[in-house]
């Protein structure tokens, strides 16, 4: 009986977990299909840089979402919706260097950086207090790339830590 309750138990968390990645997916899914027809309207690069911003901080999945393109050695700011009350102002956004937030670490290598927990290493990097101040959990970045080019980075923050592991 003991062993048919522990199997039954771990049975009921599997189905809640399974649920919760469906949810997830589905908002997912929606964030996509808005992104697809804000993409569809827009005349210009910049437009849909802004669409795609403002459609993913719209979500409840992300808190901030922005696009950044090198200028003159640093990460500029060339699209960016959500939360982040000065966020982007009080980073150090040089690609000279190494370390720097997820965006620049991004920018310099054109490889996904993940951050699940800003809260770890506070004290090494400065973003990291900039972020954990302003309730973001985790980051992630990606190259915006095609066709052998690359155009910059989008990188999202979110309120939960870890809120990207099976996305990368």
């Amino acid at each position: 009986r003991v062993d048919r309750d522990r199997r039954l138990r771990e049975h009921e968390r599997e189905l809640r977990e399974r649920n919760e990645r469906l949810r997830r997916l589905e908002r997912i899914n929606e964030v996509i299909r808005r992104i697809d027809a804000a993409v569809v309207d827009a005349e210009s690069r910049s437009e849909v840089e802004t669409a795609v911003c403002e459609e993913l901080a719209r979500s409840p999945l992300f808190s901030l979402a922005w696009v950044g393109r090198e200028d003159d050695g640093e990460l500029a700011a060339s699209a960016w919706a959500g939360d982040g009350d000065g966020y982007l102002d009080a980073i150090d956004r040089s690609l000279a260097g190494e370390g720097g937030p997820p965006a620049v670490r991004t920018a310099r290598s054109g490889a996904v950086t993940y951050a699940p927990s800003v809260t770890d290493r506070l004290r090494e990097e400065d973003w990291r207090v900039e972020a954990a101040a302003r309730g973001f959990g985790s980051a992630l970045s990606v190259p915006v790339a095609g066709d052998d080019v690359t155009y910059g980075v989008l990188t999202l923050y979110a309120e939960e830590g870890d809120a990207f592991p099976d996305r990368i």
